[in-house]
């Protein structure tokens, strides 16, 4: 699962070669973060 994540911060740094809008950039930031929660109540189960 760690790895999606690297993944995830790879695409942001590679996407900056073509500019986004503001709008997309919100849904992505949104995106990441709401698979950060899931992730984390994830490995609360997991515990």
């Amino acid at each position: 699962m760690k790895n999606q994540e690297k993944d995830l911060k790879n695409e942001d740094t590679g996407s900056t070669r073509r500019k986004l809008t503001k709008d997309e950039l919100t849904a992505l930031c949104r995106r990441v973060e709401a698979h950060r929660q899931k992730f984390r109540e994830y490995t609360r189960m997991v515990e």
